[in-house]
C-alpha cells in the first residue's frame, strides 16, 4: 500500500491539494499496489459489506428471516361446449400465480416463531372463465389474499392462527405424481353446462356438479402434531363454526413410497364456509353441512410409476321446507409414471379418470338459497391425461393436459323454469402452458 506520510494541517489547503494529487498519483502509477489493501481493512470491509447485505434481506430486525418465493403459471386453453369452440389465455387455476413472504426466528430454546403473508394474482382465472366470458368473474381478477398468519413450532407440533388452509386442505389431493391435475374442477368451474337441446341455464356450472372435498383455506386456528411413526395429527377451527380433524401418513417400504390423508369436516355453511357445498347454504338458517374426505397415492421409487385414489362424500341438511338435501360425492383416480429420462428434471406421464354425483338441491346465488337454481339427481364424469415436463435449472414446468366432461341427469321441473332434463352436451378442453417458480 502506497502511505502518504507528513501531518496534514487543516489550515493549510495547498497541504490538502498536494496531498490528494499524490494519492491519485500513486492509484494511477501503482494499480498492483493499490489493490493490496491489507488484511485488516479488508476483514473490516467484509463485515461491514454482510452486515448491510443482511440489513437488506431481514428488512426490520435481523433476528427473523424473510424468504421471498411465488410462482407465475400462464396458459393456453382450447374449450369445445359441443355448440362453440374458442381458445382463451388463461391462468391456470390448479396451481395459480402467487407470491409470498414467510420466516422465522428462535422464540426461545426449542421454539419456533413464524409467520406466512401469501397472495393470490390472477387474471383470467381458468376456473372463472366461462363461454360467454373470457376474463372471468372479477371475484379473483387482482390481488386476493391467501395466507396471513403466525405460528408457535416445537416438539409440542405446531399451531398456526390466522387465514391459512384449513386442516382438510390438500387431503382430497395426496398425489405422490407431483402433476398439477386435481379431481376437481380448477379449470372450468365457470363454464355453463349445455342441455341436449343447447340451452343453458344461468348459473348452472361444472362447478356445480363436480368437486373433490379438498377443505381449503379459512380463518381460524390449526394445531399440527409432530410426526409419530409417520402420521400426523391435524385439527381445526375456524369462522362459521367450522370444524375439522384430518390425519396424514407417509412412509417408504422397499423402494415403495406411500402417502395418504382422511379427515372429517363440520360446519354451518350459511356464509359461504369453505368445503362441499360451499356457499350453498340458507343465510340465517341452521343448516349443517357434514362431509367426509380422503385419499391415497403410491409409487415405485425405482421406475417411478404411481397411482394414486380419491373419494368424498357429504350431506348439507337443509332446514328450510320445500327444499331437498343436498348429497354430494365423487371418486377418482389418476395413474402414470414420474421419471427424469432427459437428466434435465422429471418427466410425468398420467392418465385420470373420476365420477361426480350429486342428489337434491344447490342453491348457487351467492350464498343466498334462490329455487331458480336446482338440480335432481346428476352424475359427471371426467377422463383425461396428460405430460408435464421440469427443467431444474430454471425451476420451471412445462404442461399439456387434456380433459372432457360428460353429465347425465335431470333437474325437477317444478322449480326450474328454465328446464333442463337428458344428457348434457360434452365439455372438452386442452390446456397447455408453462409455470415458473421462484
Amino acid at each position: 500500500m502506497v502511505m502518504i506520510g507528513g501531518t496534514m494541517k487543516t489550515t493549510s489547503r495547498f497541504a490538502l491539494a498536494a496531498a490528494a494529487g499524490l494519492f491519485v498519483g500513486a492509484m494511477a502509477f501503482t494499480p498492483a499496489k493499490a489493490a493490496d489493501l491489507g488484511g485488516d481493512c479488508c476483514a473490516d470491509l467484509e463485515e461491514r459489506v454482510a452486515e448491510l447485505e443482511a440489513t437488506t434481506v431481514r428488512k426490520g430486525n435481523r433476528v427473523v428471516s424473510v424468504q421471498l418465493y411465488g410462482q407465475v403459471n400462464r396458459a393456453l386453453m382450447f374449450w369445445d361446449d359441443g355448440v362453440d369452440s374458442d381458445v382463451y389465455e388463461v391462468d391456470g387455476d390448479g396451481s395459480g400465480t402467487r407470491i409470498g413472504v414467510r420466516g422465522s426466528g428462535a422464540l426461545m430454546s426449542g421454539v419456533e416463531a413464524g409467520y406466512r403473508l401469501e397472495w393470490e394474482l390472477q387474471t383470467n382465472d381458468s376456473s372463472d372463465v366461462s363461454q360467454f366470458n373470457h376474463e372471468g368473474d372479477g371475484v379473483k381478477d387482482g390481488i386476493a389474499l391467501r395466507q396471513a398468519n403466525v405460528y408457535l413450532d416445537g416438539s409440542f407440533g405446531r399451531v398456526t392462527l390466522g387465514q391459512q388452509s384449513s386442516a382438510l386442505d390438500g387431503v382430497a389431493q395426496v398425489n405422490l405424481g407431483g402433476t398439477f391435475a386435481v379431481p376437481d374442477s380448477t379449470s372450468v368451474g365457470g363454464f355453463l353446462i349445455r342441455d341436449d337441446n343447447e340451452n343453458v341455464t344461468p348459473g348452472f356450472t361444472w362447478g356445480d356438479v363436480i368437486f373433490d372435498g379438498d377443505g381449503g383455506r379459512n380463518n381460524g386456528i390449526r394445531y399440527d402434531s409432530p410426526s409419530l411413526a409417520g402420521f400426523i395429527l391435524s385439527a381445526f377451527w375456524g369462522e362459521d363454526d367450522l370444524a375439522q380433524v384430518a390425519l396424514r401418513f407417509s412412509k417408504e417400504w422397499n423402494s415403495v413410497r406411500v402417502a395418504a390423508a382422511v379427515g372429517y369436516g363440520l360446519s354451518d355453511p350459511d356464509l359461504k364456509t369453505e368445503g362441499p357445498g360451499a356457499g350453498t347454504g340458507l343465510e340465517g338458517s341452521d343448516d349443517e353441512l357434514e362431509w367426509v374426505v380422503g385419499s391415497v397415492s403410491a409409487m415405485h421409487v425405482p421406475t417411478g410409476i404411481f397411482a394414486m385414489f380419491s373419494a368424498h362424500d357429504s350431506e348439507l341438511d337443509y332446514e328450510a321446507a320445500g327444499t331437498d338435501d343436498l348429497e354430494r360425492s365423487h371418486w377418482y383416480v389418476q395413474a402414470g409414471v414420474n421419471k427424469n429420462w432427459t437428466g434435465m428434471g422429471s418427466t410425468r406421464i398420467f392418465g385420470e379418470y373420476g365420477e361426480h354425483e350429486t342428489e337434491g338441491a344447490v342453491a348457487i346465488s351467492d350464498g343466498v338459497f334462490d329455487p331458480s337454481f336446482l338440480t335432481g339427481d346428476a352424475e359427471a364424469t371426467v377422463i383425461g391425461g396428460g405430460i408435464e415436463q421440469t427443467f431444474d435449472a430454471a425451476a420451471t414446468d412445462v404442461y399439456l393436459h387434456v380433459r372432457n366432461y360428460e353429465l347425465d341427469g335431470d333437474t325437477p321441473d317444478e322449480y326450474v323454469e328454465q328446464e333442463y332434463e337428458g344428457d348434457a352436451e360434452d365439455l372438452t378442453t386442452v390446456m397447455g402452458g408453462m409455470r415458473v417458480k421462484f
